[in-house]
């Protein structure tokens, strides 16, 4: 995978943190820097090790299954994930999911975390699918624990100041930069050959 496709991919799903950040921040009374600094870094190291985990998978599953045809198939699947994580956020967004709005006095931790442990899951497809395409980890990571680190920041905020009405732009761009890499994989493996 190129460079910017790393950096599309690790945006894309960021957004999702960005959204349930941004939800969280329309709640709360005040922000205190010191909690929201833990906060966006336990956020981060969960998306590390989630996307290791399957980056790890899919080192497994390329030790397992050796064929001739190992790289077409493992870009087909990777095009398939990024697809399809894509497709999903989007339609999260059509849904647009009604939240009840409670103001709380302070910051939970495990408010937070919790909803996210949950995405981390699509944070593993996301590993298995850079891994079968041989993607380098570490630039993954470093983008990953950056950009998340930014997206929880800036989402608190955003709720904070705005409420969480763009949870759904949030999510549309997320799963167009989903949708965007798997379509460009797919044309620079198998058309552009």
């Amino acid at each position: 995978m190129t460079w910017i496709e790393n950096v599309m991919i690790i945006f894309g799903i960021s957004f999702e943190v960005f959204a349930i950040m941004e939800c969280n921040g329309s709640m709360v009374a005040n922000i205190k820097k010191s909690r929201l600094t833990i906060i966006g870094v336990i956020l981060s190291l969960l998306q590390l090790v989630m996307l290791g985990v399957g980056y790890i998978i899919s080192r497994l599953l390329i030790n397992i299954v050796t064929t001739a045809d190992e790289v077409v198939i493992g870009h087909i699947l990777a095009i398939a994930i990024f697809v399809l994580l894509g497709i999903r956020l989007i339609i999260k967004a059509l849904k647009n999911d009604i939240i009840n709005e409670k103001l709380e006095e302070k910051m939970e931790l495990k408010k937070y975390i919790l909803p996210l442990v949950v995405i981390g899951g699509y944070t593993i497809t996301t590993g298995i699918a850079a891994g079968l395409c041989n993607t380098n980890p570490l630039n993954l990571g470093i983008l990953v624990v950056v950009v998340t680190w930014v997206a929880a920041y800036t989402g608190m905020y955003t709720g904070y100041r705005a409420g969480f009405e763009q949870k759904t732009k949030a999510y549309i761009a997320g799963g167009a930069l989903l949708v965007i890499v798997g379509i460009d994989m797919a044309i620079r493996c198998f058309v552009l050959g």
